[in-house]
């Protein structure tokens, strides 16, 4: 009980922090101008998302029964709507990737429908999610701030926005980001990608997110339970980073190589501190709550052909950062789209393949889609801590990725040391 009402006050202290308005920017860059009508209000979602939040929290205060049971069923019912959800998003997708024929509307009302009877499972559902992450955040010594968590663990299951992401044409790199509104149509997406490459050669895709940390953190609301207690806990990491003005999170931004060693860390915490949570709810649902992945990043073939995706998409990686360095950027692009055409045959509905698909999926080093070493370093220096907790504190005080070298190489020699003195 306590607990809960020092929750409610850091939400409410947190919302007036995140309703602060920034200064106006008027100087656009390409991407704002091409999204200009579709661009997404972090500040008017989180202030619409944290007073419902806080007001449901408010009332559960004043309602104080034992909802174990009843709890448990609404998670199971939520993730079995999941099941459902996730198989008419992949028949879109693959209408959308030219995999198969047909029209999207029937797709659209049904998927619409699901998602009503879901959101009405909505809260109750984060609630248990929230306090099975913060449990197994405190069994490892992470967020404790007194007598509370800060930040506390708070999500919102939801659909997320859409990310327009840009690259130059003639190498992969990150330039412009710009989040999307949700309901952005795939006609809408095609247009801005046409007017960037048309009007100031940038390479653009449209993609989905899993997540985001806004405050409450927004998880998409349709995938498995394991995963979205991952991809939570994945976004607390990011809030816990910034919210206490780590040297890590404050410089997030300061590298291509920081982005990615912030990406890995939260990645790397998130799995283990996720798979605790899912551990500690399943026993108590006593029924599968937990559906096939069906619709994410790379989603799986219905069969399983003799065929890697991981091997084939990174030999694709490696082919264009060749053409790009040799100056061949059509024949790059040629040679893109001949590889989509092969992963859509093999069951891989990838809508666009180009240099902005590299830039953005390149960014968590983990994905063969990234030619950076960070994700295998980052896996390294964990295995040489003592637990994630550790981990976590560590890595939230390097403030660039040459400190981060250094520590590795340290944590290596004294890895080294201590097995030869037995």
């Amino acid at each position: 009980m306590f607990r809960r009402i020092l929750r409610a006050i850091v939400l409410a202290a947190l919302a007036l922090f995140m309703m602060v308005p920034g200064a106006d920017n008027l100087n656009l860059n390409p991407a704002q101008i091409a999204a200009l009508p579709y661009r997404y209000s972090i500040a008017r979602w989180e202030a619409a998302n944290l007073l419902s939040k806080w007001v449901h929290m408010v009332a559960q205060l004043s309602w104080i029964r034992n909802r174990g049971g009843e709890s448990a069923a609404g998670v199971t019912e939520y993730f079995r709507l999941s099941e459902e959800i996730n198989e008419a998003r992949a028949g879109l997708g693959a209408l959308a990737a030219g995999a198969r024929p047909g029209s999207a509307a029937a797709l659209e009302e049904e998927l619409k429908q699901l998602e009503k009877q879901q959101g009405k499972l909505r809260n109750d559902t984060e609630e248990v999610l929230e306090s099975a992450i913060s449990s197994a955040l405190l069994e490892v010594g992470l967020g404790s701030w007194g007598p509370m968590m800060f930040p506390p663990v708070d999500i919102r299951l939801t659909e997320t926005p859409k990310l327009l992401v840009t690259s130059p044409r003639h190498k992969i790199e990150r330039a412009y980001d710009v989040l999307l509104e949700t309901g952005v149509s795939l006609s809408e997406s095609r247009r801005m990608e046409d007017a960037l490459r048309e009007d100031w050669d940038l390479s653009a895709l449209v993609v989905p997110i899993g997540g985001l940390a806004t405050y409450p953190a927004l998880v998409v609301g349709s995938r498995s339970l394991e995963w979205t207690l991952r991809v939570a806990a994945h976004e607390w990491v990011h809030n816990y980073l910034s919210f206490r003005f780590t040297p890590l999170g404050v410089n997030i931004h300061a590298s291509p190589e920081m982005l990615s060693l912030n990406e890995m860390t939260a990645d790397l915490v998130g799995s283990e501190i996720g798979g605790q949570a899912y551990d500690m709810i399943v026993p108590a649902a006593e029924t599968e709550i937990d559906p096939p992945q069906g619709h994410g990043p790379v989603p799986e073939p219905e069969s399983k052909p003799a065929f890697d995706f991981g091997v084939e998409m990174r030999k694709t990686r490696g082919r264009v950062d060749r053409l790009l360095e040799m100056g061949a950027v059509v024949e790059a692009e040629e040679y893109m789209e001949q590889r989509r055409k092969l992963f859509v045959a093999n069951g891989y509905n990838i809508r666009k393949l180009n240099q902005a698909y590299f830039a953005f999926h390149g960014t968590y080093p983990t994905s063969p889609t990234s030619a950076s070493p960070i994700g295998a370093q980052v896996q390294e220096f964990r295995s040489l801590m003592p637990d994630v907790g550790a981990f976590l504190i560590t890595m939230s005080d390097f403030a660039s990725y040459a400190e981060f070298v250094r520590a590795l190489e340290a944590a290596r020699h004294s890895d080294t040391t201590t097995e030869a003195g037995g």
